[in-house]
């Protein structure tokens, strides 16, 4: 083979050397990246779940307050407080009482 011929052999294997060079490297890093995505992902689910926990307690919680406000409620009654009074007495608003009450 002639120089000339060579040096342009030589020349596309190095820009072919290069390109897949560049290529693995970009492969490895878009690899880093879903990586981190997937981690991120795994992180953002396990945050979901535990707010849908908190969701839960906090939905328990209402229910066990909103009983515990009826229970206060019928007993001021029978102890003939009106629902004004019994709203003043909760430190509760009058149309909860009165929704309890079914007036």
């Amino acid at each position: 083979m002639t120089k000339g011929v060579t040096n342009i052999m030589d020349e596309y294997q190095t820009l072919y050397d290069n390109y897949v060079k560049e290529r693995t490297d970009q492969q490895n890093k878009i690899k880093a990246q879903m990586k981190q995505l997937d981690a991120q992902m795994k992180q953002l689910a396990e945050q979901k779940e535990q707010l849908a926990a908190k969701d839960d307690q906090l939905a328990a919680k209402d229910t066990q307050l909103n009983s515990l406000v009826s229970s206060a409620v019928f007993a001021l009654v029978a102890t003939g407080k009106t629902p004004e009074e019994i709203a003043t007495l909760l430190n509760i608003p009058l149309d909860d009482v009165l929704r309890v009450t079914g007036k």
